[in-house]
């Protein structure tokens, strides 16, 4: 069997040994609330019905073998099952109200034969206790399956710990005989493994000792004697809780306090001695460290925040440099006339027949004197023929044919040479803009992430009470920075809006959800953030001119929970490949603001890059970014026409002038406004400028009274196809303003 078997197996073993501890505590004390809340409770904590519900039927026959074990423990059975049906067709998970309720009619059967007065108050009393129970049951399964206990306990966690500690003392008061007494082996071991907490140690044994006086006084006079010795104690001694605890149990035998019994004091001594043989670095181990902070997770997690910090400082320095040297002139030389000259004399004239000769009427000189000028002609035409021969070649020259070929030659391997070196230069552009806007994102990254996390443990608390008041379970509960919060909860909990609302209300601000993401032990932690400032609002219409598609594309996304970018791009041309490519382009750019490019950054890049294809392909692009905390907006532009920002039936026009995206060169233009509301940002395309013109959207705009921005939208496009008749060009209008986020 594997591990992982192995601890499956274990763990359904120990529910079937405490159900059955909890049946039998039921059949001694006449009232049945333990059992089926346990069962009921586990099951809702998605243990596996078809193991836990047989083990909770068997072991209730095993105890109190007869009719009325089979008929409670049928009932309980049977309402467990009607409850899974009820979720089942209703395709959502009951509130945890209503297996409480369930958990409390499961006793009523009992109240059938019960025929002594003391049983049937007992079993009253079971049906409104077994409510409590299960939610006791409830909280406890959270805590040790959930939270594995490293954290501090709400307040209805610990009131569900002492019932089950009483619950244990009630049962092993029961278990008691002259020979062994379970209560005072139960309040040494909990000492054991409670060390670490004097409160918890106080109250679990407080709690036990109550629950054990009410099966037998005896055993709570005795575990008392244990109890008390281990209050005194501190974690790294716990062992002398349960030494001392036996020695004042055998002292009170001797005095005759209690009865001399001292086959009772076996167990408790073995306790004590291996208590002492364990080193205490191991039972501080095993330890249950119930009302431990997390504040060291906390300590840890700035400490690992200030570590990630340097690294991305380093590697953005890295970055920066790789910049700085990309950017150094290494471009490819021309070839020299001379140089050309020489290459041909060495290929032709190194054996030619004629050199001598040749050289004799230079007077001396060598051969590539002759050369130059056909050599400069080659590398500036690209191609000579005999016609640009000199006279002195054409009268001398015997391989005049071959140098003309070899100069030709020459002359093509320059110009590829050339234009692999533009090639390359222009790849090296796209390298260097993309280096420096990770370079610059890294440097944001260092010291957003170098900044410590503060911690507010008061605010994290009230989040632990509210939510744990309302049932719902909560794993972890971080307040950071005063506003924002991350809550862990069950990944089933449905509660979602009442979750946020409980934050919101103790953080007294609104709050967006802005990540929901699953974590270990079937667990969701819910992060919230302030909600913004404001919210935006736009419109979208979009005209087709050809058949198969627009020309335009835009998209409206968010980055972060502050940002908006909205995107409109015009690509050259119409249908088809003039969507695809005005599809590209918005796509590089989503891309790449996603990553954390500036609007500046990322229109670089894509231009470059769409520039590559080796295709005369343009786009005007138009981008507005949009800050929905302060209003903040930046207009950029490239290649792309006017907008108009509106305010009270005033019209202002952005235009910023610059060549359209693909472009090498082509350098976006930026103007910034505040977009608060009352302004609308309106943006369209040159189809819709070119037909209705400037002055005639002015007008319209200034005597607009629509506060919809899908009505501005709609409204401009509606006069546009008017005007354009039969043969539209693509057109795009996108109608923008800002509405009061927090209200």
């Amino acid at each position: 069997m594997t591990n992982k078997k192995i601890l499956y197996a274990s763990e359904y073993a120990l529910i079937a040994i405490i159900t059955l501890f909890l049946q039998y505590t039921e059949s001694r004390c006449g009232a049945e609330f333990l059992a089926a809340p346990f069962m009921f409770a586990l099951i809702y904590g998605k243990r596996n019905a078809l193991i836990v519900a047989p083990v909770f039927f068997a072991t209730g026959v095993l105890v109190a073998p007869g009719v009325p074990a089979l008929v409670s423990c049928g009932a309980a059975l049977g309402l467990l099952l009607a409850a899974m049906a009820v979720q089942y067709f209703i395709r959502k998970r009951l509130p945890v109200y209503v297996f409480a309720l369930f958990s409390a009619f499961s006793a009523i059967p009992y109240l059938i034969f019960s025929t002594q007065t003391a049983q049937t108050v007992m079993c009253s009393a079971a049906i409104a206790l077994s409510p409590a129970a299960f939610w006791a049951f409830r909280h406890a399964d959270y805590a040790l399956t959930v939270k594995k206990l490293r954290f501090e306990l709400l307040g209805a966690e610990k009131i569900a710990f002492l019932l089950l500690f009483a619950a244990a003392g009630l049962g092993a008061g029961y278990l008691g005989t002259p020979h062994v007494s379970a209560a005072q082996v139960l309040v040494a071991v909990a000492s054991q493994l409670l060390a670490t907490s004097p409160a918890a140690r106080a109250a679990a044994g407080a709690a036990m000792v109550f629950g054990a006086a009410q099966a037998n006084p005896e055993n709570a006079v005795a575990a008392l004697m244990y109890l008390f010795p281990a209050l005194l104690c501190d974690a790294e001694h716990a062992y002398f809780g349960a030494v001392a605890g036996v020695g004042a149990e055998a002292g009170a035998m001797a005095l005759g306090i209690i009865p001399a019994q001292y086959f009772r004091l076996i167990l408790p001594a073995v306790l004590a001695l291996v208590s002492i043989a364990v080193p205490s670095k191991i039972r501080l181990k095993y330890s249950l460290p119930v009302y431990r902070e997390g504040g060291g997770l906390r300590t840890l997690v700035n400490k690992t925040r200030a570590e990630t910090a340097a690294k991305l400082s380093e590697l953005a320095s890295g970055l920066k440099i790789l910049g700085e040297v990309l950017m150094l002139d290494t471009s490819v030389s021309a070839m020299a006339t001379e140089e050309t000259a020489n290459l041909i004399s060495r290929k032709v004239c190194a054996d030619c027949p004629g050199r001598e000769r040749c050289v004799k009427n230079l007077g001396g000189g060598e051969p590539e004197i002759a050369l130059r000028e056909i050599a400069e002609k080659a590398l500036k035409q690209g191609k000579v023929s005999i016609l640009d021969a000199t006279p002195f070649l054409s009268s001398v020259c015997v391989r005049l044919r071959q140098v003309i070929d070899t100069a030709n030659a020459l002359a093509e391997e320059e110009k590829s040479r050339q234009e692999q070196a533009r090639e390359t230069e222009k790849a090296k552009g796209i390298i260097i803009e993309e280096v420096n806007a990770l370079s610059s994102i890294l440097v944001n990254l260092s010291e957003e992430t170098g900044r410590p996390l503060s911690y507010s443990a008061e605010s994290e608390k009230k989040i632990r009470l509210k939510l744990g008041s309302m049932a719902i379970p909560v794993g972890e509960a971080y307040v950071y920075g005063g506003t924002e919060a991350t809550v862990t909860v069950p990944a089933g909990e449905e509660r979602r809006q009442l979750i946020k609302e409980s934050v919101e209300s103790v953080l007294e601000t609104r709050l967006t959800t802005v990540k929901e993401e699953r974590v270990s032990g079937g667990r969701v932690a819910l992060s919230y953030v302030p909600q913004s400032r404001y919210r935006v609002a736009y419109g979208v219409r979009q005209m087709a001119a050809g058949e198969y598609g627009s020309g335009d594309a835009d998209r409206a996304l968010r980055l972060g929970h502050n940002k908006v970018l909205i995107v409109l791009s015009d690509g050259m041309g119409h249908d088809r490949d003039a969507a695809i490519n005005s599809g590209y382009a918005v796509r590089l750019i989503e891309s790449f603001a996603r990553a954390g490019f500036s609007a500046e950054a990322m229109l670089k890049c894509t231009g470059k890059l769409l520039a590559l294809r080796g295709r005369e392909e343009f786009n005007a692009v138009d981008i507005a970014l949009i800050d929905t905390e302060s209003g903040r907006t930046d207009i950029v532009k490239q290649g792309a026409r006017e907008s108009f920002i509106v305010c009270d039936g005033e019209v202002e026009v952005a235009d910023c002038v610059s060549l359209p995206l693909g472009i090498v060169e082509a350098e976006p233009a930026v103007t910034t406004l505040t977009l608060l509301p009352g302004k609308f940002l309106v943006m369209m395309t040159d189809g819709v400028i070119d037909v209705l013109g400037r002055e005639k959207i002015t007008d319209m705009l200034s005597e607009m009274r629509f506060v919809n921005p899908d009505d501005v939208a709609g409204e401009i496009m509606k006069e546009y196809s008017l005007a354009a008749g039969e043969h539209p060009d693509d057109a795009s209008v996108i109608a923008v303003r800002l509405v009061e986020g927090r209200v």
